[in-house]
């Protein structure tokens, strides 16, 4: 789909072009070029998320939380059960 709008766009351009850019064909020529931007946004973000791994669960663990809080600036904040 994304193919084919961007090829309705630049045809849609070189018709501007031909005839002369009447007001309607801009118009059309601005509604497709933003469809084609949309298009791309969503195929992005589909391929931006579709690479993240959904069957790992991430492990919170009192390590992972609270690492490099173990330092004198922190005190005793935290008990062993990981509570503050």
């Amino acid at each position: 789909m994304l193919a084919g709008v961007l090829i309705g766009q630049i045809g849609l351009g070189i018709l501007n072009e031909l005839l002369l850019a009447p007001v309607w064909l801009q118009l059309v020529h601005l509604l497709v070029a933003e469809l084609f931007w949309v298009l791309v946004v969503l195929a992005s973000a589909t391929q931006l998320f579709s690479a993240v791994d959904t069957d790992s669960e991430a492990t919170l663990t009192r390590e992972t939380l609270f690492a490099g809080m173990d330092g004198p600036e922190y005190g005793s904040q935290i008990n062993n059960n990981g509570e503050l």
